[in-house]
């Protein structure tokens, strides 16, 4: 775990705040793992060509794969709250799911990127590439968005679907909801940083030392403005307590003008990655079932024979009933996984 034992100094200030955080990011990243894989599945990890992959399968797995490239704002690596959600789609889908231990800070950029490269080209040579689907969170959605960008630029076979959540696309920080969710967001907002609401600050969060000094509108690391043309069938998540609500926003928009076939889902009074929390919030379950419902349809469609109920639309649904939500010392210890 010697990659792993990592706190990030170069923070330029001497708050408390955020060396408390990191120092909580750095716990859990060198904390040993206590995953317990449910009945029926199986979990293996090995390495291809240097990069360690995790993968959780069905003993009757289906031929259909997922690539999960978990969040973590390239500061938290793969953890055992990733696993969970791993074996959760694997249980509600019959495809085997892949989990790339890519690199985080300080050597995140470009080698994630990299690394996600080389895990791609080992699942087309077992899968047919429209038999797997993009799932990525947070920094995670961030990598699956540039890579099936440059697989359409290139003219190369695309996964059939990408499911992305609390996308972190931007680098920029031009969305309105850098600061207008600035102190409502529980995974990098005022709850972890001491910053004035102002851009300029904003732009200074640690966070982005991942871009290794690269233009912040490259789309290696703003996949947002990248090529968004010929991309497969999107279903975008995200809670509006979130400073990349915009990020979300901004890339369903891009995408219906490229003629994409997408889906938004944006849910009021929600943290960015609130789907992920589906065992302690009513709203998160459900959404969480209209995700597995998603994956379904395109893993597993229907036969021709078989009748089914029209799919539910859910582009730019709205939730704005009371729910319940996990605390707040929750949200700190596992949010950071996300983004």
């Amino acid at each position: 775990m010697g990659e792993r034992s990592y706190l990030y100094s170069g923070l330029g200030t001497d708050k408390k705040k955020p060396l408390r955080f990191l120092k909580k990011i750095q716990e859990q990243n060198d904390k040993a793992s206590n995953f317990k894989v449910g009945r029926g599945l199986v979990y293996r990890s090995f390495c291809i060509n240097g990069v360690r992959i995790e993968s959780i399968e069905k003993k009757n797995t289906s031929d259909k794969a997922i690539l999960f490239l978990h969040g973590g704002a390239f500061l938290r690596g793969s953890d055992d709250f990733a696993r969970k959600v791993m074996a959760r789609f694997c249980n509600k889908t019959n495809a085997k799911v892949f989990m790339p231990d890519y690199s985080i800070m300080p050597i995140a950029f470009p080698k994630a990127i990299e690394e996600v490269d080389v895990v791609w080209d080992y699942l087309t040579s077992i899968y047919r590439p429209d038999n797997i689907l993009l799932l990525g969170v947070g920094s995670g959605a961030n990598i699956a968005l540039g890579l099936s960008s440059r697989l359409a630029l290139t003219k190369m076979l695309l996964p059939c679907a990408m499911v992305l959540i609390a996308p972190w696309i931007d680098m920029t920080v031009s969305g309105d909801s850098y600061y207008d969710k600035f102190y409502l967001d529980k995974a990098l907002g005022n709850y972890v940083v001491d910053l004035p609401d102002l851009p300029d600050a904003i732009k200074m969060n640690f966070v982005y030392d991942y871009l290794n000094g690269v233009d912040r509108k490259d789309p290696r690391v703003s996949p947002l403005f990248g090529n968004l043309y010929g991309l497969p069938k999107t279903l975008i998540i995200v809670g509006d307590y979130s400073i990349i609500q915009s990020d979300a926003e901004s890339l369903y928009k891009k995408l219906c003008e490229c003629g994409v076939d997408v889906q938004y889902i944006v849910r009021d009074k929600q943290i960015g990655e609130y789907v992920l929390f589906y065992k302690t919030n009513r709203v998160a379950y459900k959404d969480m079932n209209t995700v597995i419902a998603f994956i379904n349809s395109i893993l597993n469609p229907p036969k021709a024979e078989e009748k089914s109920e029209e799919p539910q639309q859910v582009e730019e649904t709205q939730q704005t009933e009371k729910v319940e939500t996990i605390s707040d010392e929750e949200i700190g210890a596992d949010s950071a996984e996300t983004l």
